[in-house]
């Protein structure tokens, strides 16, 4: 059974189509350029329309349902929201029918306030938001599946999103670029979020992730310089932590039961970070005054960048490279006359024998 459809149909004279069932996707451009193409009925099982999907299809007869145009079937002539009527539109009632939300569908549409979108809806696709400067507000349903690319992007007056209990989205990525998003309570649905999610969203303070997570990427929170409080759930599962919090304030980061593997950047350039918390369940690490350590002490992993001083454990054996990046306010070291492999000289870090200098603390003022 044939599952999508992609560039079938470009500039070509087709007047009418009827997709069958069990048809899934509608790739990029497939029907651009149609000029002639007057209908086309989209079947239920359809869960995708991508960009340019009917670009050109200037003869397309589409219904309008309040302040949208949609296309569909006759059994379900509101499946796809197409577009708004027009950029100066003020408000929107989504036909509560309706499955999917094409890319760019309100794309400056300036003067839109408030946004409603029904539990049908299971796509909302690239840009479909982009520059809506005076949107203040968006109610998700419970049937989103999929978030496209950049749905927010410049929706400088957004400040709050309510996702729906049984949000599903499988990933984000640059969902709230260049928005004024204060908060965000991700869905318990949700299992990736991609590189840049929430890049240069300068407003965002706090973020809650849920247990369904197993992957963030790199750079998730870049230049995010108000997220001061990240609260992962016990159960969170991600695999590794890589650049995740690069240019922002946050203070503080609880790290969940099943994490097992933290990358060496993973905290580069958390300048205010004060505490990394684990889990007592971690089996992998554990934290001491919020300093990161493996589970049985024996490497010091991260020291956070905001701290002033640390007390080196007598079982550290080795220092991960890129524990004491970003310590530029760190004045002293402190360690006990029991470890094996490093002393202190002056207050400055060597190896035992002083054949390597390991940490002149960032804020000594002399040596």
């Amino acid at each position: 059974m044939i599952n999508n459809f992609k560039s079938i149909f470009p500039y070509s004279q087709i007047t009418s189509i009827i997709i069958g069932e069990g048809i899934t996707s509608i790739g990029d451009s497939v029907f651009e350029g149609c000029s002639a193409l007057i209908s086309i009925i989209i079947p239920n099982s359809v869960i995708y329309i991508a960009d340019n999907a009917f670009n050109g299809c200037i003869s397309l007869q589409c219904n309008e349902y309040d302040n949208a145009f949609y296309v569909g079937s006759i059994e379900s002539p509101y499946f796809a929201l197409t577009k708004a009527k027009n950029t100066s539109i003020t408000s929107c009632e989504i036909n509560s029918n309706t499955r999917v939300i094409m890319t760019n569908a309100f794309k400056d549409c300036s003067q839109l306030t408030s946004i409603e979108i029904p539990d049908s809806v299971t796509t909302i696709g690239d840009y479909t938001f982009y520059n809506c400067i005076g949107l203040t507000s968006v109610a998700f349903g419970t049937g989103v599946t999929f978030i496209g690319d950049s749905v927010f992007n410049g929706c400088i007056a957004l400040t709050s999103v309510t996702l729906g209990n049984d949000y599903l989205v499988n990933n984000f990525k640059l969902v709230f670029l260049n928005s004024n998003i204060t908060s965000i309570k991700i869905g318990s649905g949700v299992v990736s979020i991609e590189n840049n999610a929430f890049y240069n969203c300068t407003a965002l303070k706090s973020i809650e992730i849920p247990d369904s997570v197993i992957s963030i990427e790199s750079n998730v929170f870049e230049n995010c310089i108000n997220l001061n409080s990240v609260a992962f759930d016990n159960n969170y599962v991600a695999n590794n932590f890589k650049s995740v919090f690069p240019y922002n304030q946050i203070t503080s980061i609880t790290i969940g039961n099943n994490v097992i593997s933290i990358e060496n950047d993973a905290f580069s350039d958390c300048n205010a970070l004060e505490f990394i918390n684990v889990d007592n369940n971690n089996p992998s690490y554990k934290s001491i005054d919020g300093i990161l350590f493996n589970k049985d002490g024996t490497k010091l992993i991260k020291c956070p960048g905001a701290k002033t001083s640390i007390d080196i454990l007598d079982s550290v054996i080795s220092i991960e490279e890129s524990a004491f990046l970003d310590c530029d306010v760190l004045e002293f070291i402190n360690i006990g006359n029991n470890n094996l492999s490093y002393k202190l000289i002056n207050g400055i870090l060597f190896n035992k024998d002083v054949t390597e200098l390991i940490k002149c603390p960032g804020a000594k003022t002399s040596v």
